[in-house]
């Protein structure tokens, strides 16, 4: 690390490593001395009549007390870094891998139960060229805000799919409902103008229908191709020439 950065950056580091493997000695230290002599810096915490464990002050309960706490370390870390690495950092939404996982679990199962909106945002690439990749990362944030909003109050779960492209996949719902939930995020999106832009977005949708589909990539298939077709229909009703996004 020293030889890579700077004095003081690898004095800090240097500094946080011995503080870091100073508490962890402490507490361990701490937890031989209680359960093995009943003590915490030489003052008697239990009684004598309680039962002391003296493997513990002696060189295996070091080994001891070091696996219980890292066993309890990453019970409670995993989960959130498990969280962490489902998540798309800039929008707050599941990330690309954690659809793919839950994809292939809804092909595993009973599929009949799942449908799916896509969402693709308008005009990004034309945003970044005339205002900048920070204000594209805002364009994107206000798209996953109309989500999240259309998504209050359901179990639908949200997607950052790609860079502007968005997933929902909804259970337990009829086709009419689906096709209200997505009329329900663009209502939303219409409601949303963080940075000045008006957050301009095409939706397709699809329910899994065992006739038309053999698996529920193909009826992903389905709603992508209504988006298509509504984003080839927004440019044309603008009478915009679509860029490359």
């Amino acid at each position: 690390f020293a030889s890579k950065n700077g004095p003081l950056t690898s004095l800090c580091d240097g500094i946080g490593n011995g503080l870091g493997f100073t508490i962890a000695l402490g507490v361990m230290g701490l937890v031989r001395e209680f359960i093995g002599a009943g003590t915490l810096f030489g003052a008697t915490i239990l009684p004598d009549a309680f039962p002391k464990t003296l493997v513990m002050i002696m060189a295996p309960g070091a080994f001891i007390t070091y696996g219980v706490l890292m066993a309890i370390f990453k019970r409670i870390s995993n989960p959130l870094y498990q969280d962490m690495s489902n998540t798309d950092t800039l929008t707050g939404l599941k990330n690309k891998n954690s659809f793919t996982v839950d994809m292939h679990n809804i092909e595993s199962g009973n599929q009949s139960r799942y449908a799916i909106v896509t969402v693709d945002l308008n005009g990004l690439k034309n945003i970044n060229d005339s205002r900048g990749h920070q204000m594209g990362d805002i364009y994107i944030q206000n798209g996953a805000d109309a989500i999240r909003k259309a998504m209050e109050g359901t179990d639908f779960i949200g997607y950052r799919v790609g860079g502007d492209e968005f997933s929902v996949v909804l259970k337990n719902c009829d086709i009419d409902m689906v096709k209200n939930f997505a009329d329900r995020i663009a209502r939303m999106a219409d409601s949303i103008n963080r940075g000045g832009i008006k957050t301009s977005m095409s939706i397709g949708y699809a329910k899994f229908d065992a006739e038309k589909d053999r698996n529920f990539s193909m009826t992903m298939e389905r709603a992508d191709a209504m988006m298509y077709e509504n984003k080839r229909l927004y440019y044309k009703t603008k009478n915009l020439k679509r860029r490359e996004e």
